[in-house]
């Protein structure tokens, strides 16, 4: 089985002391089976971005952080990100259509759905509307 890899997932096993039910699960995945969204990467730059914008003490540490972690990301991923498409965008103007509240989630949920991979979020209501495979290793 494939998946992909929410944002909140990423997120979670970056945690010094991640959910132990994500970290166990993605223990026991074999990493070939594990893809990204493109929209992963925006969505973490916007995070070190916001970081960096507050300019509070310790932020720009916490960004450099961030900014090795999603380096890092990319290295281990690499072959593994899936683009944006044609095939896609249609699928997901069409969800959003339907479910206009949460886009980001749409095109993860697009993504899933076109390349016939599970979805593993921690937003399971927001996008078990879809006809798609959903995995909540949160419970």
């Amino acid at each position: 089985m494939r998946y992909l890899l929410d944002t909140n997932i990423v997120s979670e096993l970056n945690k010094h002391t991640p959910n132990v039910g994500v970290f166990n699960w993605f223990a026991e995945v074999e990493d070939t089976d594990l893809f990204l969204s493109v929209v992963t990467i925006g969505e973490i730059r916007k995070g070190i971005e916001q970081v960096r914008r507050r300019n509070r003490a310790g932020d720009e540490q916490h960004a450099a952080r961030l900014e090795q972690a999603l380096n890092a990301l990319r290295h281990e991923y690499q072959g593994r990100f899936l683009p944006i498409t044609e095939e896609i965008s249609e699928e997901w103007g069409r969800m959003c259509a339907v479910y206009p509240n949460h886009p980001v989630d749409n095109l993860l949920s697009a993504t899933a759905k076109i390349h016939g991979v599970t979805l593993v979020t921690r937003n399971v209501r927001d996008v078990d509307v879809h006809d798609i495979s959903c995995l909540n290793p949160f419970v």
